[in-house]
């Protein structure tokens, strides 16, 4: 009867050491039934057992083989993953040389042949490294974790994009977890340690580090709106004055502001801080602060007619929006009965969507600049990171919005005469930018 790794030699090594594989089998030679596979489930979850059931006296053939590695890999996902003792077991080499080519940094300690022949062995065998091991042995995993909700904007997603470039191109691995309430909020952190992350980007409305007395690991805080013991945040307000300073030009004295709910204008909301600094800039331009010139949406029940008489009576100059999504809505409506843009009432958003491009009228607005928001984000985690703080003073880092003037204040807009495509097209104006000259100088080389 033929051993049943005769023909490959390296699996036969591995079946021969390998705890998993000792565990079960009694004999050099191992024979399967041929008939099937059913209850492999039920068998892997048992790990008591000292051999398998589906054993049978008869050698196997060509189609027993595959399930036999089928069982096998099934066996390696329940019960114990590859390590690298074992893949250097395989390959007859030791367990650092392993670990020399495994290493994503690139080596010279092991040959090319060789270092390919491990990977080859490595991905046969589904080999996971461990994160948290490696933490406990004082070794970087490369892997930082996110805490915060990847989908709870389309903003939100473009941000954790511009992150996910920017950790690759230090070669970074990214993990992203969120817990909702204090409790939950603790644990989902504890999540994140426990798989071995070198560093933590916070980017909620609340620090869940709070609740630590020594942080597990080096992080960032940077909330949506500028809170206390903020680390990176975005300046809403700044990208409002500029708006100010180029519409104050075409004569624009008065201004009104669009948003949800009464909800949006608490202290510590990012709605908020654009609504201050609307008001600001009407207090340096010794402009009128007209309280009624605030628009709660919501109010109005969906009801688009009774909005736009709404805004026709307050005879505003301009209307600036909490994102551009409202904008857009609005100007539909505005333009439906009967208002021109820009010629009746100038229209800004804020965020900087693409959808600002595509609009009946091309959307001025506020760009939040997420992309220089990531490099500062990841840029401060690798500085703690490689000096080892884990309670280290805020940094009160504040990027500056800007402007993006269009065609519904009566701007031209030179990006409308262009279509810039990345191969696909992106969330906001920035990443459709920079994936756009990323795709253009990989082409040009």
């Amino acid at each position: 009867m033929p051993k049943v790794c005769r023909k490959e030699p390296e699996r036969e090594k591995f079946f021969k050491s390998c705890p998993v594989s000792s565990a079960f089998c009694q004999w050099d030679t191992l024979y399967l039934d041929n008939s099937g596979v059913s209850g492999i489930p039920a068998l892997c979850m048992d790990k008591k057992l000292k051999k398998l059931p589906l054993f049978s006296d008869r050698p196997l053939d060509k189609t027993g083989y595959l399930r036999y590695n089928l069982i096998i890999r099934i066996i390696g996902v329940f019960f114990m993953p590859v390590t690298m003792k074992e893949i250097a077991k395989i390959a007859g080499v030791s367990q650092p040389a392993v670990s020399a080519a495994l290493s994503s940094k690139g080596t010279t300690k092991v040959s090319e042949e060789m270092r390919r022949k491990i990977l080859r062995i490595a991905e046969e065998l589904n080999y996971m490294p461990n994160n948290a091991a490696q933490r406990l042995r004082g070794r970087a995993t490369r892997t930082i974790g996110i805490f915060g909700v990847p989908y709870v904007s389309v903003l939100t997603q473009a941000l954790m994009l511009d992150i996910s470039l920017e950790l690759e191109k230090l070669n970074y691995n990214l993990l992203t977890c969120y817990g909702d309430g204090e409790d939950a909020a603790v644990s989902a952190v504890r999540e994140l340690v426990g798989k071995g992350i070198d560093g933590l980007i916070i980017t909620t409305d609340f620090n869940p580090l709070e609740h630590f007395r020594t942080p597990p690991v080096p992080y960032v805080f940077c909330p949506p709106c500028q809170l206390d013991g903020f680390d990176v945040a975005i300046d809403r307000a700044s990208g409002i004055a500029d708006a100010f300073a180029a519409l104050q030009k075409k004569g624009c004295r008065r201004a009104g502001y669009a948003t949800l709910s009464v909800r949006d204008l608490a202290l510590k909301h990012p709605n908020r801080e654009k609504y201050d600094g609307i008001v600001a800039s009407l207090n340096r331009y010794r402009m009128e602060v007209d309280r009624e010139a605030v628009i709660l949406l919501n109010h109005y029940h969906g009801d688009a007619e009774k909005i736009v008489r709404k805004i026709r009576s307050l005879h505003l100059d301009v209307l600036f929006c909490s994102n551009d999504y409202i904008a857009c809505r609005l100007m539909a409506s505005l333009l439906r009965w009967g208002v021109r843009i820009p010629e009746d009432l100038k229209l800004v958003g804020y965020d900087g969507l693409s959808l600002c491009d595509i609009a009946p009228v091309p959307l001025a607005t506020v760009v939040q600049p997420n992309s220089l928001f990531a490099e500062n984000i990841v840029r401060l985690l690798m500085k703690r990171i490689t000096a080892k703080q884990l309670s280290p003073e805020p940094e009160g880092i504040l990027l500056h919005s800007y402007f993006y003037p269009s065609e519904s204040c009566g701007f031209a807009n030179p990006h409308l005469d262009t279509l810039e495509f990345a191969g696909d097209t992106f969330s906001t104006l920035e990443l459709n930018w920079k994936l756009y000259h990323k795709h253009k100088q990989k082409e040009e080389k």
